[in-house]
């Protein structure tokens, strides 16, 4: 694999403005920036600032630690009636946990229900926020693509078929006995993908020119990508 090239390459675009609302000039510069990048790079980092609490991501990546040091039989009563979702282990590389419909708290419930049948307040509750918060980026994303190519009408119909996932996902620490791949290169099927990470710099994109580019990761920054829906639309 190439050598990783630097954040610059990637565009960071700023979302913490709190009056960031359709019709305003702030909203219609960033509306630029996101089509922009999402065209010449089919990704970019948004920052959330204070939108995003240093507290919330420090209880979800808390909770995921302490998901995946259960027990694998556990670990396997999260199941899904779709293929690949719930629990499943892809060894030796990595562990995968996902919630459907992860907006609705009795899907968030069931997952606590799952690890502590007595309740976990402040994991249902951490998932809950976690899960809005994203949804808003979401939202808002996809009505600036929206606005862009000129759909604007068909974004509440768009909105009332769309239903998110959230999956945690552990990958084991590498070995330098290993190939520096943890996972094969991919592009993900959905309309779009918002990946948060821990502080480690493990993941790396693929630009037009074949180039392999990182970033650097924060508590407050969200990698937003064009999965293959939005890019055939």
């Amino acid at each position: 694999m190439a050598d990783v090239q630097t954040l610059t390459k990637i565009p960071t675009i700023d979302f913490s403005n709190e009056n960031l609302k359709p019709g305003t000039s702030s909203w219609l510069s960033v509306r630029k920036d996101v089509c922009s990048a999402l065209e010449e790079y089919g990704c970019f980092v948004a920052e959330l600032g204070n939108k995003f609490p240093l507290e919330l991501h420090n209880t979800m990546f808390a909770t995921a630690e302490e998901l995946f040091d259960f027990p694998t039989e556990t670990k396997m009563k999260l199941t899904s009636e779709q293929v690949f979702h719930g629990y499943v282990a892809n060894p030796p590389v990595r562990e995968r946990m996902m919630i459907n419909n992860a907006t609705s708290p009795e899907e968030t419930q069931k997952l606590t229900n799952v690890f502590w049948p007595n309740g976990n307040d402040i994991v249902r509750e951490g998932a809950n926020s976690y899960a809005k918060k994203m949804a808003e980026l979401d939202k808002m994303v996809t009505r600036m693509v929206f606005e862009s190519y000129g759909l604007e009408k068909n974004f509440d119909a768009h909105l009332e078929l769309t239903t998110r996932t959230l999956s945690l996902i552990k990958y084991r620490e590498h070995h330098e006995t290993e190939t520096n791949e943890g996972i094969k290169s991919h592009t993900d099927k959905h309309l779009t993908t918002i990946l948060h990470q821990n502080r480690v710099r493990g993941l790396e994109i693929k630009t037009h020119d074949g180039e392999w580019i990182g970033f650097d990761p924060s508590p407050s920054s969200f990698l937003f990508l064009a999965g293959d829906a939005l890019q055939v639309g």
